[in-house]
């Protein structure tokens, strides 16, 4: 991991440890899920055969869509909430057609402060995924010609995954999500593996007390 990632992840863990001290006497207080899709802006390293020549470097703007529950513990302001979540993201790199896709998920743990209209919170994913990327080196995608030069990878990652975010109540319980996130590899980092900030929209619905 670069000093971002560790500052991030060193950040994460103090702040949730405090939080779940101070809130995980408190009551039970419902339960929150919805979809999202996402874009955003995402690059990697250099890749490929520098013997023939044949690099390649993804970078652009991905999409995807993905989804979470939590269930929210704490009181009717500040609560701490606790889940499961998971997204796909695929971004295409070349005029040929390459692409790669990236999806993960796992355990969720963030804070939420219940305000009026606008509640903001921060939180953090832990868990793991896979990556398949697809790189053609020659031909073209849209006819149905075998291509020759073609690279597959395919390969899984731990993950620990930072976001903040803010939900905006549209309803009592249904509310407009805004997002953003940073999915850092911190088991198998490869050239390939595309990092940046990720921003997602979706609708949430929520059953609190």
């Amino acid at each position: 991991m670069n000093r971002f990632s560790k500052s991030a992840v060193a950040l994460a863990i103090l702040f949730f440890t405090f939080s779940f001290n101070s809130y995980a006497g408190f009551t039970y207080r419902g339960f929150s899920g919805g979809m999202m899709v996402h874009t955003g802006y995402l690059k990697s390293g250099v890749f490929g055969d520098s013997g023939t020549g044949t690099l390649s470097r993804i970078s652009g703007m991905p999409f995807g869509l993905g989804g979470t529950m939590k269930f929210h513990f704490g009181n009717a302001t500040e609560q701490f909430r606790v889940g499961m979540e998971g997204y796909r993201s695929s971004i295409t790199y070349s005029s040929m057609g390459s692409y790669s896709s990236t999806g993960w998920g796992g355990l969720t743990l963030d804070y939420i402060h219940q305000g009026r209209r606008v509640h903001p919170y921060i939180g953090i994913n832990l868990g793991g995924g896979g990556v398949r990327n697809h790189t053609f080196l020659e031909g073209s995608p849209s006819d149905f010609k075998p291509e020759e030069t073609f690279i597959y990878r395919k390969y899984p990652f731990m993950a620990v995954t930072p976001y903040i975010g803010i939900e905006i109540s549209i309803t009592q319980k249904l509310r407009f999500i805004v997002k953003a996130d940073y999915l850092i590899n911190v088991s198998n980092p490869q050239p390939d593996f595309t990092s940046g900030p990720r921003i997602y929209l979706g609708i949430i619905f929520c059953r609190l007390k």
